[in-house]
């Protein structure tokens, strides 16, 4: 059987292959990691989180692109079963006089909002 790298180059299209290959490979399945279980501890920083949300209006999306509404019920999904967040010592604010992002504050806030979308462990 050919392949499509084959097929292409003998029909004499002028497409890319690493074009083609990068569409083929995008939508791929993963597999899940042997010996990664329910007790193996995976886990996400979510220092930048009030940042994001907050300042730079982000939105997150999954790995085909759609948009997530709860971006915490999506990494839980995903395995994520931790996540940290860093608190400075003496955070600056900015030129506004807004809390720093690795403010205590923020990491509360952010904190809080994962353990009402999802009980994480704190």
């Amino acid at each position: 059987m050919k392949s499509l790298k084959d097929v292409i180059i003998e029909k004499g299209f002028r497409i890319s292959w690493i074009a083609i290959q990068l569409n083929i490979t995008r939508y791929t399945l993963y597999k899940k990691i042997n010996g990664i279980g329910d007790n193996t501890g995976l886990g996400a920083d979510f220092s930048h989180y009030q940042l994001q949300k907050n300042a730079w209006k982000k939105v997150w999306k999954n790995y085909k692109g759609i948009e997530v509404s709860n971006v915490f019920e999506y990494v839980r999904s995903q395995g994520i079963n931790t996540i940290s967040v860093k608190v400075a010592v003496n955070p600056t604010k900015d030129k506004e006089g807004n809390e720093s992002y690795l403010s205590l504050e923020n990491a509360k806030k952010t904190l809080k909002e994962a353990k009402i979308s999802l009980g994480f462990f704190l």
